[in-house]
């Protein structure tokens, strides 16, 4: 049978015998062993074998014989005592006996209790049959004195009473006696009855003693009781209700429930153990060691296991062993905070236990579901994880995090948050969405100068052309002159006429080809920037496609970039079409130019001062093509130019407020993370490194000796020192950059000689926000915590912030804490996790392994390193069981077993850990009995 120490099974403590006295037997004459049958189909593992007032030996011998070692029995003795509650009823007292008391014995002792309806009749069969069971009853306090005389309460027997119901000493929920009632809850250990019941005793209950006067003249206080559910069954069909308890199969683990009632019973129709089988380790061995290490399988509990031994006994090595073959890269990390450590423990880790050279053995684990790893194959990535906290890991980092600033702190906590693995993936998908930002930030900077680099060019254009306001006015003069030389010329009025007409139509012709050019240039210009931002998106694509799991997403994101390929494509023939387009289109202004001018010749023979005229008007239509010239760019400049570049300006911070609103969405997510922490503030929140955005804006572009840069220096971004880590007010942040933004591109900052607006405009939007993480404990925060309280925090924090479900093990958490911070919260806060997470824990403090009520004690032992606790065979020894485990063997015995087999789980822990004697009373006082 595998000893993984207290387990979870079924438990019936009030079963009637087919032998059962009195008329309420409904048995029908059924066989012992057609009773055992039906114990085993339900799967019930100790019962508590019940008669009234006497157990025959002939029953209990027959069925234990039956049930073998399938089930535990326990004699219940059922006795009806003189008290009646409300309805009259005798109250139903039993008490349970230690099988290894032998029945007889007991009789022996209820020979001498009296019945209470009759003189000189005691609580014997014959004496009972005289009587008739229905009269028989006893006086409580003289069961209990006889009984007391030859038998220990607790260690020999414990009392059980049912609440509410039939012989319930509380009946029902109506007024009651309230000194019957303290009375019984005083004297009894476990409760029959449901859950109604159990709402009642798993809290500490106040009774008030008052006088005749209904005064108030004392106060008794009683302790939480655990409550069992059992099936009372008189007859075959009833027996099937029964309580889940966590404990050994043995009267001593039926003792486990008094002291630990919250967390050794459950009333439950299914095991309370919810763990899945691949998060739980079965068992581990070593194997083909030589001599090193007992070959013995060790079995774990799913629960929490508490391995304890003397000084070089091999606990931290199996925890080694352990973490290692499940993640070798990870149990490594954690062992060595510090690199520089590893190739001396390399070096000098093994020689502790005197192995350094060899390690040729195997160690092998195997998870609850069956899979097996195996240490020699340490070094392949497996998909099962842990949490390992080594000797002394985490007093590095509280000294680590003592010596820096709050900035590591947060650090510190981040990392512990992304062990988690879907937050890792979370906040690597955060990292991909500033990162991509960063770019189209960038990208957008470097279009908005480009923008503007083509604004000034054509400021430049229009400079070189002319002032408009000169070229219009020369046009209006040239106009008139023109119009005068024509009235003293000797041509009609009809001629006059024409000769306007085909002018026009020349000047019309040029002036199509003037707008033809731009704005053929300008659909060049457009196309272009199609084909920009579509290999800005395809690029993108493809970044983004690395972050894509499935292969259908994949697929899809291929599609859109090939359909992005064909407009790209296609966009690049139509840029190719523009100057043929435009040759077509020149060649038809041109012969309608030359048609026009063929028919003005005849006309401007006749003209007097024709050649004047000319000379005018050549120059006319040279003014006039300027003057559109700078028209057509004032009109790109203000329509096309300044509107793009102020919608590249507002994606632009759009994109810095994207930037912003990842990290509030990111700590949003990890802070989910703290929610359920009942002592523990986890707070996330966005900063601003002003320190880095100083130094590489502020101080690397900017003269600060220019009276023009002294607004500047006002800007709280730019501030020499910002106290504390203020969080980031967005709103007012953003101002500051857009108005910032603004003064740098119209020249009202002055810039250091060579340094560029482009680059001090990405200096000023660079991401310099950063996700903040502190803690609190009450009104502490963690920078100010005692190195104590804080290894404690960070203990908490590396547990409840990892992976999920996974297996826990700690060596030695009670290091550089103080016996009131284990016993107050590193006990509670263990008794709490090893509920739903399996834990594996080395320690020196008996409050970890005995007020925790660890359900499986691993004792570890190495040959030749304490005087009278020598191994049997190798080196290294181990076994493990429950706290309720306990014997000592003699002197003679114990030689021929060796040490770990020469005395129980209890005696071990007593012997090894200082106060562990204590530590067992203090459990045992803390209900009261």
């Amino acid at each position: 049978m595998k000893e993984r120490g207290s387990e979870w099974n079924k438990w019936d403590l009030h079963i009637h015998s087919p032998y059962s006295l009195g008329t309420s037997n409904k048995y029908n004459g059924i066989t012992i062993k057609e009773f055992c049958e039906k114990i085993k189909e339900k799967e019930i593992k100790v019962i508590g074998l019940t008669n009234y007032f006497i157990v025959l030996e002939k029953e209990y011998k027959e069925i234990k014989e039956n049930l073998g070692n399938e089930c535990l029995v326990i004699p219940n003795f059922e006795f009806r005592v003189r008290d009646k509650n409300k309805k009259g009823q005798y109250i139903n007292l039993h008490i349970l006996f230690n099988p290894k008391i032998p029945i007889s014995d007991i009789h022996k002792a209820l020979a001498r209790v009296a019945l209470c309806n009759e003189e000189s009749r005691y609580c014997n069969l014959d004496d009972i049959k005289a009587v008739g069971l229905e009269s028989t009853y006893v006086e409580f306090g003289s069961l209990l004195t006889e009984i007391n005389k030859d038998f220990n309460e607790i260690d020999d027997f414990v009392i059980a009473t049912p609440y509410y119901g039939y012989g319930g000493f509380r009946q029902d929920n109506k007024p009651r006696s309230i000194k019957m009632e303290m009375k019984y809850d005083k004297k009894t250990h476990l409760i029959l009855g449901n859950n109604s019941a159990k709402d009642v005793f798993s809290k500490d209950r106040i009774y008030e003693l008052k006088d005749d006067e209904d005064n108030v003249i004392n106060y008794i206080e009683t302790k939480v009781k655990p409550t069992i559910k059992c099936s009372d069954a008189h007859e075959l069909e009833k027996i099937g209700d029964y309580t889940w308890v966590k404990a050994k199969l043995t009267f001593e683990g039926l003792k486990q429930i008094i002291y630990e009632p919250e967390i050794r019973c459950r009333i439950s129709g299914e095991n309370p153990d919810k763990k899945l089988a691949h998060k739980c380790i079965e068992s581990v061995q070593f194997i083909d060691s030589e001599g090193e290490f007992t070959d013995k399988v060790i079995h774990f509990s799913n629960d929490l296991n508490t391995i304890i031994g003397g000084k070089s006994s091999g606990k931290s090595l199996l925890l080694h062993y352990l973490a290692n073959t499940i993640n070798y890269k990870y149990a490594l990390k954690q062992q060595f905070t510090n690199s520089n450590l590893l190739k001396e423990y390399i070096l000098n880790c093994y020689d502790k236990y005197g192995f350094s050279k060899k390690e040729d053995f195997e160690f092998k684990i195997k998870w609850n579901d069956g899979v097996v790893y195996k240490f020699s194959e340490r070094q392949t990535v497996k998909d099962r994880n842990i949490v390992y906290i080594p000797q002394s890991y985490i007093l590095s980092l509280t000294e680590n995090i003592e010596k820096k600033s709050r900035k590591i702190l947060g650090k510190f906590i981040r990392d512990i948050l992304l062990q988690e693995p879907e937050s890792n993936s979370s906040y690597g998908e955060f990292i991909d969405n500033v990162k991509e930002l960063d770019g189209l930030r960038d990208n957008l900077i470097d279009e908005y100068f480009r923008i503007e680099s083509e604004i000034i060019k054509l400021h430049k254009k229009k400079r070189e052309i002319g002032d408009k306001t000169g070229i219009e006015n020369f046009i209006k003069t040239q106009i008139k002159l023109i119009e005068e030389l024509k009235k003293k010329s000797n041509i009609d009025e009809e001629d006059l006429k024409l000769y306007g007409n085909l002018k026009a139509r020349i000047e019309k012709a040029n002036n199509i080809k003037s707008y033809l050019t731009e704005e053929l240039n300008l659909i060049s210009n457009n196309v272009n920037d199609f084909i920009y931002n579509l290999n800005n998106t395809i690029d993108s694509n493809k970044y983004k496609r690395k972050n894509f799991n499935l292969k259908s997403s994949k697929a899809l994101i291929d599609k859109m970039n090939s359909i992005l390929n064909v407009a790209k494509t296609e966009l690049s023939g139509l840029y190719n079409e523009i100057p043929k387009e435009k040759n077509k289109v020149e060649k038809k202004l041109k012969d309608v130019v030359t048609q026009n001018e063929d028919l003005i010749k005849p006309i401007r023979l006749k003209i007097k001062d024709r050649g004047k005229i000319e000379a005018i008007e050549n120059s006319l239509k040279l003014e006039k093509e300027k003057l559109s010239i700078i028209e057509k760019i004032d009109i790109r400049i203000k329509n096309e130019l300044r509107e793009k570049q102020i919608q590249t300006k507002e994606k632009l911070f759009s994109y810095y407020k994207d930037a912003y609103n990842e990290y509030v969405k990111i700590i949003e997510s990890l802070n989910k993370r703290g929610e359920d922490f009942s002592d523990i503030e986890l707070i996330g929140a966005v900063k601003f490194n002003y320190s880095r955005f100083r130094n590489n804006f502020y101080l690397s572009f900017f003269n600060l000796s220019s009276t023009a840069n002294k607004d500047l220096k006002t800007l709280s971004i730019c501030k020499e020192t910002v106290e504390g880590l203020p969080d980031v007010v967005f709103e007012k942040h953003i101002e500051e950059i857009k108005n910032t933004f603004n003064k740098i591109v119209n020249d009202e900052f002055v810039l250091k000689k060579y340094k560029d607006k482009k680059d001090c405009v990405k200096a000023l939007l660079k991401d310099d926000f950063f996700d903040y993480w502190e803690l609190k404990v009450g009104n502490d925060e963690m920078a100010n915590m005692s190195p104590g309280k804080a290894n404690l925090v960070i203990l908490k924090l590396l547990i409840e912030l990892s992976e999920a479900n996974s297996p826990i093990l700690i060596d030695q958490p009670e290091d550089n804490l103080d016996n009131r911070s284990i016993y107050n919260d590193l006990v509670k806060f263990i008794r709490r996790r090893k509920v739903d997470r399996q834990m594996l824990i080395v320690s020196h403090n008996p409050n970890v392994v005995v007020a925790t009520d660890s359900e499986n004690i691993i004792i570890a032992n190495q040959k030749d390193q304490d005087k009278d606790r020598e191994n049997l065979e190798y080196k290294f020894e181990y076994i493990n069981g429950a706290i309720e485990d306990t014997f000592r063997l003699e002197k003679e015995e114990s030689e021929k077993v060796g040490v770990l087999e020469s005395m129980g789980i209890r005696e071990h822990i007593t012997d090894l850990l200082e106060g562990g004697e204590e530590a067992f009373k203090k459990r045992e006082e803390k209900y009261g009995f």
